[in-house]
């Protein structure tokens, strides 16, 4: 659903534009602090990150390779979790060790789910016939 509909996603994206400018206009006013623009734009991107990443998985164009299911659950998985800990690196670290930190680890995300469609999808699965 979240896809397939432009209208949510058109309204998610000028909502997460409408908060980020007005915690920049907050900051100018000097209500909040000198960071919390960034704080703000961060956790909305790794929340907005997070939203999308079960949907990506599950939407991979291409036709469908055996042993590749699980390749794309743990991609939704590995992707959705970074998000998180992006969003949270905003919420809870410095500001200014906060990027360093949510970019590490989408990028690390990224190469362990390449990894594991490289090593061929689906690593845990043992087949039966075999002893």
């Amino acid at each position: 659903m979240i896809t397939r509909n432009v209208a949510f996603s058109f309204i998610l994206a000028l909502g997460f534009v409408g908060i980020c400018l007005a915690s920049v206009l907050a900051r100018s006013a000097d209500l909040v602090g000198a960071g919390f623009p960034d704080r703000v734009a961060g956790v909305g991107t790794g929340l907005i990150l997070a939203l999308f990443s079960n949907v990506l998985a599950k939407r991979i164009a291409g036709t469908p390779a055996p042993g590749k299911d699980g390749a794309r659950r743990f991609m939704g998985l590995a992707m959705v979790l970074a998000g998180l800990v992006y969003a949270g690196a905003f919420l809870l670290a410095p500001v200014e060790l906060a990027p360093r930190i949510g970019v590490a680890v989408v990028v690390i995300a990224m190469i362990v789910t390449a990894i594991r469609f490289l090593a061929g999808g689906n690593a845990s699965r043992s087949d039966p016939g075999e002893d």
